[in-house]
């Protein structure tokens, strides 16, 4: 099959319902396996219509969270026991571990807050609003709807010693510049089926953007 974004030769393996073009990274569906668009929604979101707006909460990973949490509670004990041993040295030996309990400090707020919080995407008539709480951890932001031009979904691959990861994230063109909206999708559907929840409540018109193929004009529906 050949990217209808960049031409290249893209193939289709296993059972998966989505192909990824390696040389610009668009994902999307092939039409043969669902040309009605009906993937099944993210089982790990919780989507609501609530009037005019619709609602988006999910929770961060949490394997990633008690891994941080973990290693901060090693971190801090290490620097606690490095201190005491030190005896009589122990005020030198507190401001040498200083900088690696503050490490430990920052693992064990940031792995907390992704155990406690979840995030909150509120597409509305009038803007586009994230949220992330009840711990404040920074990242939320507002977008006027009238400044969107386009949703879309992007891959990222990750080539590491013990393997390829793949991630997935949907994206807004606001004002020309490229928005993450909601990033570190372990689904290739997820990622399409929210870009199309999104864009179809936003009634945004769907069409090209440069390195990427958005969902609907690959599967050639209206």
């Amino acid at each position: 099959m050949t990217c209808k974004q960049c031409g290249a030769n893209v193939e289709l393996s296993g059972d998966r319902h989505w192909l990824h073009c390696h040389y610009c990274d668009a994902i999307f569906v092939h039409a043969d396996r669902d040309n009605r668009m009906d993937l099944p929604g993210p089982e790990s979101f919780d989507i609501q219509v609530a009037g005019r707006t619709l609602e988006i909460r999910w929770a961060p990973s949490r394997p990633l969270a008690v891994v941080a949490v973990t290693f901060g509670v090693s971190l801090m004990a290490f620097c606690a026991l490095f201190t005491i041993m030190g005896g009589c040295f122990a005020p030198l030996m507190a401001l040498f571990v200083l900088p690696f309990a503050l490490g430990a400090a920052a693992l064990l707020f940031y792995g907390g807050a992704a155990m406690v919080n979840r995030s909150l995407i509120a597409v509305g008539p009038r803007e586009i609003r994230h949220r992330t709480g009840p711990i404040p951890v920074g990242g939320n932001y507002a977008l006027a709807t009238s400044t969107v031009e386009q949703v879309y979904c992007r891959a990222h691959v990750i080539h590491g010693k013990h393997g390829t990861v793949h991630t997935f994230e949907v994206l807004a063109v606001v004002n020309g510049q490229r928005k993450t909206l909601i990033g570190r999708l372990l689904q290739a559907e997820d990622a399409l089926w929210l870009e199309k929840r999104i864009e179809d409540h936003l009634a945004i018109s769907n069409r090209d953007v440069p390195g990427e193929a958005p969902l609907r004009d690959v599967l050639g529906v209206e």
